[in-house]
């Protein structure tokens, strides 16, 4: 079906070895093309005027190719389902959206870069931007659609083979998923040191440095979010959806958590009808005792009085 690896003309990452190969994919026979939908024909354009090496070092798009989710919260990267401490979204375990409201995390780097003979520091800003993200989403344990990141650099006057240029890494978070405080101290300690910097854009880092901000005046190369990012076509194309459990649902429609609820509520209506009901028999009870003693009484009192009339006449015939 393919037998041919994607070959491209910009010179290969100095990161880590791919974890997933791409290749390019074509008919071996001749057979009926049905049209493509609007959808399918953007996502194929976008695949063919990108670099593929991001999908091919994108450990997400490859537990998306096997079908699995990608775990954030674990070593075990790609899983069938999510562990119970994580939450599911966009195709990766994630931090449960624990927050009322989205907390806006931002962490800026200064880097001084070595661009040698390179017109541009960056061969590839969108495999490169994207790539960040990724790296930012990892490093927070979120999915990468909550990540925006932006490249601002200055160049200095000199002529010199081997110039240094000032690049200014700028990472962005709105996500549900974190503490302010806690999320803003997290995402200072993503560029621990230059040898991971020169990892993470694929540049020559020199020397870094954690700014408040970019300072004013430079020039942006490229913003990159999920607004604009050329690969999420690929992902949104693959990503893995959550299986419901044929355990968590009787005749498709009650859990057990709510057939419980149910259960326990008819038990407590069903004892409240038996407590009522007992107290109306005894109210009856007590009614008909009561009637019983009236009439035990009225019975003695016409006695005595028949009694009396009896003794009354008999008197009378005595005198």
């Amino acid at each position: 079906y393919a037998d041919r690896q994607v070959k491209h003309l910009d010179e290969e990452p100095q990161g880590p070895k791919p974890v997933a190969r791409v290749v390019g994919v074509f008919p071996i026979t001749a057979t009926t093309i049905k049209p493509l939908s609007d959808r399918e024909a953007l996502i194929n354009a976008s695949r063919d005027a990108l670099s593929l090496a991001a999908l091919e070092y994108s450990p997400v798009y490859t537990c998306f190719l096997l079908g699995l989710f990608y775990d954030h919260t674990s070593e075990a990267e790609c899983v069938e389902q999510c562990p119970a401490n994580s939450e599911p979204a966009y195709g990766q375990c994630s931090r449960a959206a624990s927050e009322a409201t989205d907390a806006s995390i931002m962490a800026v780097w200064k880097l001084e870069v070595s661009c040698g003979s390179r017109v541009w520091c960056l061969p590839d800003s969108n495999r490169t931007l994207h790539m960040a993200r990724l790296a930012v989403a990892s490093h927070l344990a979120i999915p990468f659609q909550e990540v925006q990141v932006r490249i601002s650099f200055t160049k200095t006057s000199s002529r010199r083979l081997l110039d240094l240029t000032n690049i200014y890494f700028k990472a962005m978070v709105n996500t549900r998923r974190l503490k302010q405080a806690h999320g803003a101290r997290l995402l200072g300690m993503l560029i621990a040191n230059v040898e991971f910097a020169r990892e993470l854009l694929d540049v020559d880092v020199r020397r870094i440095e954690i700014l408040g901000d970019v300072p004013a005046g430079q020039q942006r190369i490229m913003e990159m979010n999920e607004l604009n990012d050329p690969y999420s076509p690929a992902y949104q194309e693959l990503r893995p959806i959550p299986k419901e459990k044929s355990s968590d649902k009787i005749f498709g429609i009650f859990t057990p958590g709510l057939l419980f609820g149910i259960s326990g509520g008819l038990v407590v209506f069903a004892s409240i009808l038996g407590i009522l009901f007992c107290f109306w028999r005894r109210k009856k009870a007590r009614q008909a005792h009561e009637a019983r003693a009236q009439e035990r009484s009225q019975q003695n009192k016409n006695s005595i009085e028949e009694n009396g009339k009896e003794a009354e006449e008999a008197d009378v015939q005595i005198f």
